[in-house]
């Protein structure tokens, strides 16, 4: 696949089990406002109630020996045995003016293909669907550098999808203002999340699923 190809299917959306118990207790995690506008590149999945649970703020699944990131194996749960809501909403933190956001998600991670494009593009490509893009606007003028964020609102239903064998993965790739989409050498990426899928039950240390 060449490199313009992939950065086409992101940008226009054209990349086209039984839920799991993971027997691990987590102590969720509510962000704070600090977290929504830091100024560090991540993905940050915002909870809701008992359904969606955040595990970890900058949560890593690399787990590659050819990426930079290395942290918690969960960032956050979607638990099938409560009430999902019809829309999970997903934050990319410390963005920078003139920026082209786009947020992605797979059922794999570490393939070949797109880590021969490049080692820090850690998302695979099985089930890749485009969950969002947005462009960070420009101030005429800006007195200094202006970091900032954005959200993306994503139908559960296409999440799901992802997550049949009980866990898929989400990353954001930021290419840069004036940058060659032809070029992945000069795109940015966030740590990559891995979302179980499954049953969610709770203990007096957290959630274990």
């Amino acid at each position: 696949m060449r490199n313009g190809r992939f950065a086409s299917l992101l940008l226009t959306g054209k990349v086209a089990s039984l839920p799991l118990l993971i027997s691990q207790a987590r102590a969720d995690v509510t962000p704070t406002y600090s977290d929504m506008i830091g100024a560090d590149l991540r993905v940050i999945e915002i909870p809701s109630g008992s359904a969606i649970r955040l595990q970890s703020i900058a949560g890593d699944a690399s787990a590659s020996p050819v990426s930079s990131y290395v942290g918690s194996s969960y960032a956050a749960a979607f638990c099938t045995t409560a009430s999902l809501p019809t829309t999970a909403t997903f934050v990319v933190t410390g963005v920078n003016q003139g920026e082209t956001v786009v947020l992605a998600a797979a059922s794999n991670r570490n393939d070949p293909v797109n880590l021969g494009i490049n080692n820090r593009l850690t998302l695979g490509s099985q089930g890749l669907i485009l969950l969002g893009s947005a462009n960070i606007g420009n101030t005429m003028t800006p007195l200094t550098p202006v970091k900032g964020s954005v959200s993306f609102n994503v139908p559960m239903s296409n999440l799901l999808s992802l997550g049949t064998s009980g866990k898929f993965y989400v990353q954001a790739v930021i290419i840069p203002s004036g940058g060659d989409i032809d070029t992945p050498a000069g795109w940015n990426f966030s740590e990559l999340d891995e979302i179980s899928v499954g049953a969610c039950a709770s203990s007096t240390y957290g959630s274990t699923y």
